[in-house]
């Protein structure tokens, strides 16, 4: 990273992309990916190749290191808790350095820690490592890349960063609503055994007590000792300082002010109390690898090399911001790295660019892994949206218009009508999977299935009510007799098609089971007929599609095309991220090997079985 941290935050594009090319073998495979735009740029350092090549035997060299430290992430509390302890301050303060500067080896003076863009290149070319040159996290065949080993270690540390985030906010959370109840009343005191039970679960997903190894041997009640301490704690500091380190986009200075503050403010608790909360914090927080100004990075350097046209440096950025946000969805669904991610995916779509680079696009998949990041992403975006009340249609409630302004931001028209051009017209069946998802979080307010309660149920008419109007208009343009029918145009398009209704089953089911109009079959019944008599069982019934062509009505298929933002607008509503899950079990494999038919089976098997699933959540719903 000599040469990137040497241009600075605003290093030169041809730089970065030299070394990318140099350190993750981008042009190995003979087809040189540089076009015009990038041949021009690294005339500028064409005069430093030897320079180059030293600085590439270098990083050769040293490659082992981040492979080795991430398979030693093996070591876990049970057996190894210091050896762990150590793993992590190595990733988060040694892989890429610390955020201060630090005293340099020769000891001539301080060292400049790496810049941003350093940082963001140096996280691309490690999981890019890691992963293999195929990009799955396996290793190829007579490659140097990295072991799978390391690349499955790696993510499992940042999963139980997220996992230990969620059980800390969890319980701060449940900690803070105690001030509802008498404290001397039953209902406080079995709320109160509820949240140190959270307590309890954040415990068992940090390490042990210092000294103190998980075993017989450890003092008993020690554990419990701190832990009712905490819990006691009338410092409010200390649980804030907690909840902001608990959330994945808070900033360095967060994490630095929690470590100097913590240990000043447990204190009077003792010193292993303190060492242990410190200990917790340092788990729990962000550190120097990955965090939100990397990931923000990525994102902006795979918009500088999509536009010198560079596919294979643009895939290397957008493989990492991939892997990063499944884990933490919250870190690309950021105001700025959200936009640039939108901004970016517009310009995959766009049509001015030349034959040949679009093949590049093509091959590569950008379109792919950008719609697959979005949909991870798009759950989080409310989060960060800045809330601006959506204007009202003239179908629209009035309890629509009366709602708080704090609800939801309306969905960008031009990234709506690129998904729902996944969805209707030229997506591949995961882009158009991916485009529903995105879709459904960016529009849906709270799913209805997520209701947990009667109480938070008490609202079930009119959220069924925005349900259908958010989802109605691509549902009709979906399941259209035009689309549904087999023959012609359609074989290439079919399995998308019935992909995007599977997903669209799971995201809005009582859109889905709408009755038509006279007590005829609604558009998802239509949908799951074709999917069993047509596709599955092979019965083309012409009577039924042309009875469906004339209960629709001649305008059909203008409204089928015609899905305008103000349809399809966000409806009032915050939507929560523990959607995500069936965003994961739908990960589509490559099916491309198979042939139409079969693949067209799959698809419709698909449909029905989340029709299915999600029926029995509904009614479930429907009885609470």
């Amino acid at each position: 990273l000599k040469q990137v941290q040497s241009g600075g935050d605003d290093c030169d594009i041809g730089i970065i992309l030299d070394t990318l090319s140099k350190t993750c073998r981008l042009d190995e495979d003979g087809e040189s990916s540089k076009s015009s735009k990038r041949q021009r740029s690294l005339a500028k350092i064409d005069d430093n190749d030897d320079d180059n090549s030293d600085l590439h035997d270098v990083d050769e060299k040293y490659k082992w290191i981040s492979r080795t430290v991430f398979e030693a992430v093996c070591f876990t509390d049970v057996t190894d808790p210091d050896m762990r302890n150590r793993i992590i301050m190595i990733v988060d303060d040694v892989l890429l350095g610390s955020t201060n500067a630090t005293q340099d080896s020769t000891g001539a003076g301080k060292k400049k820690p790496l810049t941003p863009t350093s940082r963001a290149v140096g996280l691309a070319m490690i999981v890019h490592y890691l992963q293999g040159e195929d990009g799955s996290g396996a290793k190829p065949s007579g490659s140097k890349g990295g072991s799978s080993n390391a690349f499955k270690w790696m993510c499992a540390l940042l999963a139980q960063r997220a996992n230990l985030q969620n059980a800390v906010h969890a319980y701060i959370d449940a900690r803070s609503k105690l001030k509802d109840y008498d404290p001397e009343s039953e209902k406080y005191l079995t709320a109160d055994a509820e949240v140190m039970e959270l307590l309890e679960h954040v415990a068992s997903l940090t390490a042990p007590v210092p000294d103190s190894p998980l075993s017989t041997s450890s003092p008993e009640g020690e554990l419990p000792d701190i832990l009712k301490k905490l819990h006691n704690a009338k410092d409010k500091h200390i649980f804030r300082i907690l909840a902001t380190i608990a959330t994945p986009i808070h900033s360095p200075s967060a994490r630095a002010r929690a470590f100097e503050e913590l240990p000043k403010r447990t204190k009077s608790m003792g010193n292993t109390a303190s060492v242990w909360i410190k200990s917790l914090a340092r788990r729990c927080a962000m550190g120097n690898f990955v965090n939100v100004e990397a990931v923000e990075h990525c994102i902006l350097l795979a918009q500088e090399c999509f536009r010198e046209e560079d596919c294979k440096a643009t895939m290397t950025f957008l493989s990492c911001i991939r892997v990063v946000t499944k884990i933490y969805p919250m870190v690309g669904g950021t105001t700025d790295g959200f936009g640039n991610l939108v901004e970016l995916f517009g310009e995959c779509r766009s049509s001015g660019h030349s034959s040949s680079f679009k093949k590049q696009i093509e091959e590569t998949g950008i379109v792919t892994m950008l719609s697959g990041i979005l949909a991870a992403v798009a759950p989080a975006r409310a989060t960060h949206a800045k809330p601006k009340k959506s204007l009202p249609s003239s179908q629209a409630s009035l309890e629509d218009e009366d709602n708080d302004d704090d609800n939801n931001a309306p969905l960008d028209p031009d990234l709506q009508d690129q998904l729902l051009r996944l969805c209707t017209r030229d997506g591949t069946p995961e882009q158009a999977r991916h485009a529903v998802y995105t879709l459904a979080a960016l529009v849906n307010p709270n799913p209805l299935t997520a209701a947990k309660t009667p109480a938070s149920a008490a609202m079930d008419k009119a959220a069924i009510l925005r349900e259908r109007e958010a989802f109605d208009p691509l549902l009709k343009a979906l399941a259209s007799p035009s689309r549904l029918s087999l023959g012609g145009n359609n074989d290439d398009k079919i399995v998308s098609i019935l992909t995007a209704l599977a997903a669209l089953a799971e995201c809005a089911p009582f859109a889905f089971s709408v009755s038509g109009s006279r007590g005829g079959a609604g558009q998802g019944e239509r949908a799951i007929r074709f999917a069993l008599e047509t596709v599955l069982l092979g019965r083309g019934d012409d009577d039924e599609q042309t009875s469906a062509e004339e209960e629709s009505g001649d305008d059909e298929e203008n409204e089928a095309e015609e899905t305008s933002t103000s349809k399809l607008r966000a409806p009032q509503g915050r939507r929560k991220i523990g959607g995500k899950d069936r965003r994961e079990a739908n990960s589509g494999n490559d099916d491309s090997h198979l042939s139409l038919p079969c693949r067209r089976a799959c698809a419709a098997i698909e449909l029905l079985v989340s029709h299915i699933r999600s029926t029995v959540v509904k009614v479930r719903f429907e009885k609470s």
